[in-house]
């Protein structure tokens, strides 16, 4: 038969340590158990963009952008005999604009 080897006290043993002697006082306090920061980190960056939420909903509530705008450019080639004319780009500027007029359709 053999005998199992016991671990090697670097890696230390899965017995548990022997009872302290001596009154309580004095015995080491017991560890606390491990928790990962990535929890608390989690928490901290969720409550940082909630803050940055709140903060902008506050500027755009108090006030609110101001409302598109549309500009509308054409060419004028009427001068210019080296480009063809483009007369449905002229018509399609002057549909445009009267389309993003306040009340049209």
């Amino acid at each position: 038969m053999s005998v199992p080897t016991p671990a090697p006290p670097w890696r230390g043993s899965n017995a548990h340590p022997p009872a302290p002697t001596g009154p309580a006082w004095r015995s080491p306090p017991s560890r606390a158990p491990y928790r990962p920061r990535w929890r608390k980190l989690a928490l901290v960056a969720l409550l940082g963009l909630l803050a940055l939420a709140v903060v902008t909903w506050v500027v755009f509530w108090i006030r609110p952008p101001a409302p598109a705008r549309v500009v509308i450019l054409s060419a004028n080639y009427d001068r210019t005999l080296a480009v063809p004319p483009n007369p449905y780009g002229k018509a399609d500027a002057r549909e445009l604009s009267a389309l993003a007029k306040p009340g049209s359709r």
